[in-house]
């Protein structure tokens, strides 16, 4: 029963703080479509919530993708490299040839 309890609240705590970061008006539009009042809202207010999701999942992906920007603010392209293609290329700097090449946790 407790872990039901535990496993309940975390994704009910996330709920909470994406609700409560919102700005008033968009926790309205929220507020109207959980309480079966969404048929009130107006058409602006749908797609301004819209624009406002998008615009934030589009952030999010942007801060969480690996990139590197130059001084001269150009973007360069990450290659993505195969475990050889890795291992050679560690081999050719270090010398020594790499038995795993170790990944970034997710």
């Amino acid at each position: 029963m407790l872990l039901i309890v535990l496993g309940l609240s975390l994704p009910i705590g996330v709920a909470a703080s994406i609700y409560a970061g919102l700005p008033p008006e968009y926790q309205g539009v929220v507020l109207a479509i959980l309480t079966g009042q969404g048929g009130t809202l107006t058409i602006g207010a749908g797609i301004g919530f819209a624009v406002y999701v998008w615009s934030q999942v589009m952030s999010y992906r942007a801060t969480t993708k690996p990139q590197v920007v130059t001084g001269s603010k150009t973007k360069l392209d990450i290659p993505v490299l195969t475990d050889e293609q890795a291992k050679d290329m560690v081999e050719r700097e270090t010398g020594v040839r790499p038995e795993t090449i170790p990944t970034r946790r997710r």
